[in-house]
């Protein structure tokens, strides 16, 4: 095998490794109103309150926990507060 053919077939497998390696594309981000901002506001103020709510994203998501619990009330808002799994 000649230098050449060993480089093309060290390319084809690193296409194929990337290949399978390659995310699915996101949605783009959602958009807020001025009433989902203020309702995400309340969502997250009260959950900041609550110990149990608090010890859940500090056990679950260690030192990060805030932009979690700010991101989940930022779902919670868009979506309209309503619950998974339900009508």
């Amino acid at each position: 095998m000649t230098k050449d053919e060993l480089l093309e077939i060290i390319r084809e497998e690193l296409a194929a490794e990337l290949a399978e390696r390659t995310v699915a594309r996101r949605e783009p981000p959602r958009k807020m109103d001025k009433g989902q901002v203020q309702k995400r506001d309340v969502i997250g103020k009260k959950l900041l309150k609550n110990k149990r709510s608090i010890r859940y994203f500090k056990d679950k998501f260690g030192d990060d926990w805030k932009s979690y619990l700010w991101a989940a009330s930022t779902n919670k808002a868009i979506d309209g507060g309503k619950k998974k799994g339900k009508n």
